[in-house]
């Protein structure tokens, strides 16, 4: 009861995960997480609402339980599956155990923040550093396609694949100058395209 209402009185996205089944609790700060798992969530055993990650934080889970051991993330990789699609997603977190009248543990609580953007923007942001520095270097618009197709071959977490064009001033097509992370011919990857 302490736990659940130190969860429901603070505006940190927080969770309990109480019993054997681990059933879910949360407060209102923490509904974003579960995407369209809420409401469903609410009263489910955590390894049912998190089935696609279950082998990640599982085994932290059993550290809280088996062995009163407190755990720590920092900006922890999870697919998660919040809208129906896997999604990256990276969280910091804190599992620690909950104390039954009879002093066993009977739950944990956790205290959770979503670093998502930050990391993917901080990647992204690397990956325009690298693309500028590079680019500077070019001397022709080809080798700027080839320069920036390259940083984005090694970037492919930021940006999965990139086709760039070019065109001629008042031209009415674009041809194919640099590819990332696609193969010549690719479904999509015209050599020309027409711009009308």
């Amino acid at each position: 009861r302490t736990a659940v209402g130190i969860m429901l009185s603070s505006r940190y996205a927080m969770f309990v995960w109480w019993g054997r089944e681990l059933i879910s609790l949360y407060n209102d700060a923490y509904r974003p997480f579960l995407g369209a798992k809420h409401p469903q969530a609410l009263g489910e055993p955590a390894a049912q609402v998190w089935s696609e990650i279950w082998d990640q934080i599982g085994p932290r889970t059993r550290a809280v339980l088996e062995r009163a051991e407190s755990t720590f993330d920092e900006s922890l990789l999870l697919m998660m599956e919040r809208f129906g699609y896997p999604e990256e997603t990276y969280f910091t977190f804190s599992y620690s155990p909950i104390r039954g009248e009879d002093g066993t543990v009977a739950g944990l609580f956790c205290a959770v923040t979503e670093d998502t953007r930050r990391i993917i923007g901080e990647r992204r942001l690397t990956l325009l550093r690298e693309v500028a520095a590079t680019a500077s270097e070019t001397h022709s618009p080809e080798q700027v396609c080839q320069a920036v197709a390259e940083c984005i071959t090694r970037s492919a977490r930021s940006l999965p694949f990139a086709l760039l064009y070019l065109t001629e001033p008042g031209g009415m097509t674009a041809r194919l100058a640099a590819q990332a992370n696609m193969l010549p011919g690719s479904p999509g990857a015209e050599d020309l395209v027409r711009l009308d």
